[in-house]
Order: structure tokens, then C-alpha cells, then sequence
């Protein structure tokens, strides 16, 4: 309980040094409006062209696995930490943050490692290599 506690008090303490219309401001909202379309009809023509190729689903959910697992629990948590350390010119010598600024710095060869290991057998699974059954 008392790690909840602290993750909390150093959340206010980062919150602490942003406006609270900072702190509110909608990122989609400062988006290029062409280039969101132009991403997300990308994006479908992408989905629809792998529809069309891949005769197999479970290849699909393979690569989709590999990657948002890698994404959520290891980049997307150090990247979204650092980043709001710079952002809000937290003190990096406060207490907890140069800890926690190092295990976000190590999470990062880790979740390439998780990637690079589900990706390579996800192509062995492909190739015939080792099978699934």
C-alpha cells in the first residue's frame, strides 16, 4: 500500500508544475487534421490488403500480440515517464525519480528483447520451422 501512496504523491508532484489547462488540453486537437485522415485510410487500406493476402488469422494475432505486449508493458510506460520528466521539469535528484528514471531507461532493452523474441517465433511459426500444434 504505501508504494500506491507514493506513486501517488509523485504523481501530484509532477502535476504540481502544469496549468490545469495544460494539463486538459485534448492532444488530438493539436493534430493535423489531413494527416489523421490520411493516417487512419492508410491504416484500413493496410488492414483490407492483409485481409486479402493472409489465408491464416492466428499469423495476424501472432504479430499484433508481439507488438502491443512489447508496446504496453515496456516502451509505452519508460517513453510516457521520461517524457513527463522533461515535460514538467521534475527534479530528477527528487526522491524516487532517479530510480524510477532508471528502471524506465532499463524496461526499454527489455521490451525489445520481448519484441525481437516474439517476433522471431512468430516467423519460425510461419515458416514451419516449430509448430503451433
Amino acid at each position: 500500500m504505501t508504494g500506491m501512496k507514493s506513486s501517488r504523491m509523485q504523481s501530484k508532484a509532477i502535476m504540481s508544475h502544469v496549468s490545469a489547462a495544460q494539463a486538459q488540453r485534448l492532444a488530438y486537437k493539436d493534430m493535423n487534421y489531413g494527416i489523421y485522415i490520411s493516417c487512419t485510410l492508410a491504416m484500413y487500406g493496410l488492414i483490407v490488403l492483409i485481409a486479402m493476402l493472409v489465408p491464416d488469422i492466428g499469423t495476424i494475432i501472432d504479430f499484433v500480440c508481439a507488438y502491443s505486449v512489447s508496446c504496453m508493458a515496456f516502451f509505452i510506460p519508460s517513453v510516457f515517464y521520461t517524457r513527463a520528466i522533461k515535460k514538467f521539469g521534475v527534479d530528477v535528484k527528487g526522491p524516487g525519480v532517479k530510480t524510477n528514471l532508471t528502471i524506465a531507461c532499463i524496461f526499454i532493452p527489455l521490451g525489445i528483447l520481448n519484441f525481437t523474441l516474439s517476433i522471431t517465433s512468430a516467423l519460425l511459426s510461419i515458416t514451419g520451422v516449430t509448430s503451433s500444434d
